[in-house]
């Protein structure tokens, strides 16, 4: 009777697999209140607690839990107080009425009616079947999704966070007890082949972005230099520009003195230009118009003084002849010098003793001349 039962449950069971699954704790309370008709309550127990391991609100599982703990349901009593029931019917059925003629025969027992087939219970051991695919494809499905995050955070440029990702996937693997070894294993293989390939981008990628870096220090040095050589050619021409005003002024002052007054003063702008020169090859060495500009304020500078000295020269060398021949010119003699008389000299020589000391006198007398000239 058993057996025909379970075949019963086989045909439920494969029309059941055709609809969506309900969650894992029902499924288990589902194979617990089976195993209640079947009379099993040791293995109806293990599937309530199980359950409610899944789940500890499931109010069934508990209910059935307790029924069979406390022993009140009805498939769990005495198997003669059953019997007794169905007896007393048949007695019932075969006692024959008082006012049935003696020799009419009593009538046959009634069929009972079939009970419906919704209500027969699963089988167990497809169901068991039934819930490990359903892990397996949970598992599955969880960790294909935990792969395709790190894959998306590899091609996003975070190959840690991947790492991370795929070692907690490998931990949910080797954790997960409700799965065939066969299906962990082949799902350990695959993160650890994922593990190595993102090992192997994390060093691609860490050295694309060291790469980067150095192409970017590259080209900031770059541009620190640029904008350095600009701000030196800036001042290159501001400074060439006042070198060219410096050596008008000093064309000019050539020009204008003509070899008179002060010729260092004159020529002190082609000085000036020429430091201004020497200053602008310094910032930019490799230009011409510094070394250039340096050559022409030296040699201009040099030329103005030598061009100053010789006008110089020529002038003062015709004044000097101009003197010779003023001194050549004849004057007549019919002028005579007429000097005062020697007294005259004696007196004023006297005077001028007596107001400004003998510190005047040339005439070197002795003591006793001396004495007598004061005396007098």
């Amino acid at each position: 009777m058993a057996q025909s039962a379970f075949a019963g449950l086989l045909i439920v069971g494969a029309s059941v697999l055709a609809d969506e699954p309900p969650p894992l704790a029902r499924q288990l309370t589902n194979l617990g209140l089976q195993a209640v008709n079947q009379n099993e309550p040791v293995l109806a127990r293990s599937f309530f607690k199980k359950a409610l391991e899944l789940d500890p609100q499931n109010v069934d599982a508990k209910r059935e839990l307790d029924k069979i703990q406390k022993g009140k349901r009805v498939a769990f009593q005495d198997p003669a107080a059953k019997d007794a029931a169905p007896k007393d019917a048949a007695a019932k059925v075969a006692e024959p009425k008082a006012d049935d003629p003696a020799d009419e025969p009593a009538a046959p027992p009634a069929a009972q009616p079939i009970p419906p087939a919704a209500h027969i219970p699963q089988a167990t051991i497809e169901n068991q079947a039934r819930l490990e695919s359903v892990r397996r494809q949970q598992l599955v499905a969880d960790i294909q999704e935990r792969l395709r995050r790190a894959r998306d955070l590899v091609n996003s440029g975070q190959p840690e966070a991947a790492l991370d990702a795929l070692r907690l996937a490998l931990t949910v693997v080797r954790s997960e007890e409700g799965v065939a070894d066969d299906a962990r294993n082949a799902l350990d293989r695959q993160i650890q082949a994922q593990i190595l390939s993102t090992a192997r981008d994390e060093e691609r990628i860490v050295g694309e972005r060291a790469e980067a870096l150095r192409l970017a220090a590259v080209a900031e040095s770059k541009l620190r230099a640029l904008n350095l050589l600009e701000r030196n050619q800036e001042t290159v021409s501001a400074m060439m520009t006042q070198f060219d005003m410096l050596m008008a002024q000093g064309q000019y002052n050539v020009l204008y003195n003509g070899g008179f007054g002060n010729v260092n003063a004159t020529t002190a702008p082609f000085v000036d230009a020429r430091l201004l020169a020497q200053r602008a090859r310094a910032l930019a060495p490799t230009a011409a118009a510094p070394r250039a500009g340096l050559f022409l304020a030296e040699t201009s500078g040099f030329l103005a003084q030598e061009l100053a000295f010789e006008q110089a020269k020529e002038y003062r060398g015709l004044l000097t002849m101009q003197d010779v021949a003023r001194a050549a010119v004849p004057f007549p003699d019919e002028k005579v010098i007429e000097y005062p008389d020697a007294e005259l000299w004696r007196a004023l020589s006297e005077k001028r003793i007596l107001r400004y000391g003998k510190a005047v006198d040339l005439l070197d007398r002795d003591r006793e001349k001396k004495e007598k000239r004061t005396a007098n």
